[in-house]
């Protein structure tokens, strides 16, 4: 009898140190960063949710560089936007002072060009009500890959606003304090910059998806204090009209990053750091970085 409790109790000691190696084991694996825990933490950053890859829009009326014409008439032609520009004249008053002739005024004709601005229903496909401004999971906004079409939300801004400028459009909104003799001319501008009024818009520009994580570095003595670092590709995908047109990204672009990650207890691996400071070509492709 006591032979066959001494075999159950080796039996059970050996059980017990049988499963305690395989709780250490799989504790020390999840523990080390792999590729798969890489591109889940990758992919909660604010940068890879559905709507945070969009351009800034001005909608209403405001006044723009000429520059900015071209792009505000490829908006029209592929049917985003409507635009009325109206060209108002300044006469500009000039003081120059000479110590033979003292103070001269003259007066120089400038052309302000200003906007008028408002989505189509095609365009406004493409507008993001709540684009999101932190990782997933620290806030309410849902990933669905939809886009939110309701732009009664967006801000409202006055001719007392910032300077907007989106990207490939100058716009000039700033308001000014203008002189106004009564031979100046300068009348219509004044009257013009004081019926400025605008929204900005976020409009999608496409995806920023994670293809392949690689480089992985998470020595034990990574393991032990919790951190590691890995590099990967990511391509923009589903590039809209929007994108196409106010931004330089292209469809399938690829860019290579590095990520530095911390471990938490509580969160798993967390992505503290992304650059995209990698040379040469991508692992598997002909891509050059």
């Amino acid at each position: 009898m006591s032979i066959l409790r001494h075999n159950i109790l080796l039996r059970g000691i050996v059980l017990l140190t049988l499963a305690g190696g395989i709780i250490t084991l799989s504790s020390c694996i999840n523990r080390r960063l792999t590729a798969r825990l890489a591109q889940k933490a990758i992919e909660k950053e604010c940068a890879f949710r559905d709507s945070s890859q969009t351009v800034g829009l001005l909608t209403g009326y405001y006044e723009v560089q000429p520059q900015a014409r071209p792009i505000l008439d490829s908006l029209v032609k592929a049917g985003l936007i409507k635009c009325r520009i109206t060209e108002v004249a300044e006469n500009k008053r000039v003081e120059k002072y000479t110590w033979w002739e003292g103070t001269t005024v003259t007066f120089n004709k400038v052309t302000h060009y200003f906007a008028e601005v408002s989505l189509t229903d095609e365009g406004s496909k493409y507008v993001v009500a709540h684009r999101p401004v932190t990782r997933k999971g620290e806030d309410d906004i849902p990933e669905t890959e939809t886009i939110i079409t309701d732009t009664t939300e967006a801000a409202d801004e006055s001719a007392e606003a910032q300077t907007y400028g989106y990207q490939a459009i100058p716009v000039v909104t700033e308001p000014r304090e203008v002189a106004l003799p009564a031979d100046s001319g300068s009348k219509a501008y004044a009257a013009a910059l004081k019926k400025v009024k605008y929204k900005k818009l976020d409009m999608l520009t496409g995806f920023l998806k994670v293809k392949k994580v690689f480089h992985i570095m998470c020595s034990d003595y990574d393991v032990k204090n919790g951190s590691a670092g890995c590099a990967f590709v990511s391509t923009f995908e589903r590039i809209t009209p929007f994108g196409r047109l106010l931004t330089s990204h292209t469809e399938g672009e690829k860019t290579v990053y590095t990520a530095t990650l911390v471990r938490y207890e509580d969160s798993g691996w967390t992505v503290t750091a992304i650059n995209n400071n990698l040379t040469g070509v991508v692992p598997g492709t002909d891509q050059p970085q």
